[in-house]
């Protein structure tokens, strides 16, 4: 296996490992946010549950208050005549006031119930913030760290590699460039004709005499009038 090639698995190898710590870590953290969306849930139902309770219970006691007057008052329309049946209305209004202190009994019940669960989402809610944020934060300052990971902690020296296979690779270009560019000069030296390259300068200098005569009349039309 050449060198390239070992550098670059290994490049790959050490990204895969990082990448699959990473997503451990990602993983347990949204596994443990996701349980605590579900109890959070479950307690959001359970809260709903005794808050509906209290007002059926609330409700019953306000129909017991009823059913006891209702009792009251024939108790109080018969004892003149039929006392033993006033007696059994007391009986039904001692039995509904028995009902009603076992509500209002539930009734305090469910209300701490109520307070303890509010605490408990609250808690619930302030830990699943406090791991989503700190779960953000890490997860960003890891994805920082990946690359300066490769760089410090490579077990092959692949960045050391890397660097000698740039510079070879650099040596190559530059040693072609220079060949190529040598061999240009050359082929241009060779194809060139010193006779060509001789009359090629006397006209070029002949033409800049005349560029320069026609510039200084220009500069001097006097001496064209005189001259007439």
């Amino acid at each position: 296996m050449n060198t390239v090639k070992r550098l670059f698995i290994s490049i790959k190898q050490q990204i895969e490992n990082v990448a699959e710590d990473f997503e451990d870590h990602q993983a347990f953290i949204n596994a443990a946010i996701t349980e605590l969306n579900e109890v959070g849930a479950n307690t959001q139902i359970q809260l709903n549950k005794i808050r509906n309770d209290i007002v059926r219970y609330e409700k019953s006691i306000k129909d017991n208050q009823n059913e006891s007057e209702r009792w009251a008052q024939r108790a109080r329309k018969i004892h003149t005549v039929d006392e033993a049946k006033a007696l059994d209305c007391m009986k039904r209004i001692n039995s509904i006031k028995s009902q009603s202190q076992q509500l209002t009994e539930q009734i305090d019940h469910c209300i701490e119930t109520e307070r303890q669960l509010l605490k408990d989402l609250d808690a619930i809610n302030s830990k699943r913030s406090e791991l989503k944020i700190r779960k953000d934060n890490l997860s960003s300052r890891e994805n920082r760290t990946v690359t300066d990971q490769i760089l410090v902690d490579s077990q092959h020296g692949v960045v050391t590699q890397a660097d000698k296979i740039l510079d070879r690779w650099e040596n190559r270009v530059v040693s072609k460039e220079y060949k190529t560019h040598h061999i240009e000069q050359t082929q241009h030296q060779a194809t060139t004709d010193p006779l060509e390259q001789e009359f090629e300068q006397q006209e070029e200098t002949q033409q800049l005499k005349q560029m320069l005569d026609r510039l200084t009349k220009q500069d001097n039309p006097s001496d064209q009038t005189d001259i007439d």
